[in-house]
């Protein structure tokens, strides 16, 4: 068996695994620089890096290529080109079976020209009922691409201009202020465009305090796994990368990821995002932060994809497209909790839901009467009834640290003048009732009919 993988992350934890499942280091080899040492060319399994075996089973052909009649070809939407292609076509025999969480080419479309069946696992929706990935929770810009007008070459931003839309002082400021209020400074890792652009958000966040370091290709591999192994740890909070840890790379604990890099490929947003689905012990669910408007062209974690084999066709997130032909319930921000609500109010994170707002109703003064002999008769009220209610609504409006006002009488205009207070110079007559008086609506006969202000 030949086990093929394109980074040193996948070829060492594939040779662990091996070796816990009773395969130890001497009964599978290793083809990988800088591990001369792990050579077992009469292993019955070999774990090769690809490049390694093009670099000297092909070019310089100063080994021989390991027999095998299976091979396994590990994140296989990374099989096209014409290179890996051919080292595939030189095992014309062997049995080819691919591993991929995403299998499609960049540009969406099958591989149906390589594969001839396409085995499907269970999809992201369907192991987090299981109990084998977490929930997310997506904080991103509400219909917003931010990315818009950036140049696309074969099918995707063209980096430079890209990194010079997103690395800005501004930008990069609301990532590390979004972190700090949504991130619970969970063990985070953020995906950058260039490497110009990792280090400046990982510069923005030890200004702020956060323990954060960064890396990319360049980084020498001592150096890597001591980044990792602290953010494993807790030791480093946040670790911001260039196209290092978009795939093959494997921490549960990680519960938060940093979308800063836009992509208009599927398969890269489903990679990065599937870093901190992964469950771990304690860990609940795990957090998007979506500085890129990711979702809004791809879609929810959870969403089903249509994956197909067909080279003239492309995988699609029916659901998202339902959405945005309005077939499906729109994709909308809380204006609570701030999550992204993937259905209608209430809002599963926090239980906002909107309040409806008060409008006016008219009606008609009046009231209920006791039914007696087929008839409505209406209350009859004594005079000690309408004391004792006035009392009480003086009552009230003390309570209410107001100024009580006596019902109102009609005078004549001699007797106005002859009354102290009363007369069109009299301030108490214009004077408002207190609110605990005007309880009563307006008569009909005088205004038509009232109106209230329902809450």
């Amino acid at each position: 068996m030949l086990f093929l993988a394109h980074r040193r992350g996948i070829i060492d934890q594939t040779s662990r695994n091996l070796a816990a499942n009773g395969i130890a280091l001497g009964m599978h080899g290793i083809v990988q620089a800088g591990r001369e040492g792990d050579l077992r060319p009469q292993a019955m399994v070999q774990v090769a890096s690809i490049d390694t075996l093009l670099a000297r089973g092909i070019r310089s052909k100063t080994m021989p290529l390991p027999p095998a009649d299976l091979i396994i070809f590990d994140e296989t939407h990374r099989i096209r080109g014409r290179t890996r292609e051919y080292l595939v076509s030189l095992y014309p025999d062997a049995v080819l079976l691919g591993l991929t969480a995403t299998p499609c080419r960049g540009d969406g479309r099958g591989l149906g020209n390589i594969f001839e069946t396409m085995i499907q696992a269970p999809q992201v929706a369907e192991l987090i009922r299981l109990g084998f990935l977490v929930g997310a929770r997506v904080f991103a810009p509400v219909d917003k691409d931010i990315a818009k007008g950036v140049r696309i070459e074969k099918g995707d931003y063209v980096v430079s201009a890209l990194a010079e839309r997103m690395n800005t002082t501004e930008l990069v400021g609301d990532v590390v202020r979004d972190w700090l209020q949504h991130g619970e400074r969970r063990r985070t890792v953020a995906f950058a465009v260039n490497v110009a652009h990792s280090v400046h958000i990982r510069d923005e966040f030890v200004r702020a305090g956060v323990r954060a370091e960064h890396l990319d290709g360049s980084t020498p591999l001592a150096d890597r796994e001591a980044i990792l192994a602290r953010l494993g740890s807790g030791e480093t909070d946040v670790v911001s990368n260039c196209a290092v840890l978009t795939e093959g790379w494997d921490m549960p604990e990680v519960g938060c990821c940093i979308l800063a890099r836009p992509t208009k490929q599927l398969g890269l947003y489903r990679q990065m995002i599937g870093r901190v689905l992964r469950t771990a012990p304690g860990k609940t669910d795990a957090i998007i932060l979506d500085h890129a408007g990711a979702w809004h062209r791809h879609g929810l974690p959870e969403d089903h994809i249509e994956w197909t084999l067909e080279v003239d066709a492309r995988a699609e997130n029916r659901t998202h497209e339902g959405r945005k032909r309005g077939e499906a319930p729109a994709l909308r921000e809380c204006p609570s909790c701030k999550q992204i609500m993937a259905a209608p109010p209430p809002c599963v994170h926090c239980g906002w839901e909107p309040r409806p707002r008060g409008r006016e109703v008219d009606f008609l003064d009046g009231e209920l009467g006791l039914v007696r002999g087929g008839r409505a008769v209406a209350a009859a009220y004594t005079p000690a009834d309408k004391r004792r209610w006035y009392g009480e609504l003086v009552a009230l409006t003390r309570q209410m640290g107001k100024r009580p006002v006596g019902p109102t009488t009609s005078t004549s205009k001699s007797s106005a003048k002859s009354r102290p207070g009363i007369g069109k110079a009299s301030k108490s007559s214009r004077r408002p009732r207190c609110a605990a008086m005007c309880v009563r609506a307006r008569s009909p006969s005088r205004s038509g009919g009232g109106r209230h202000d329902i809450r």
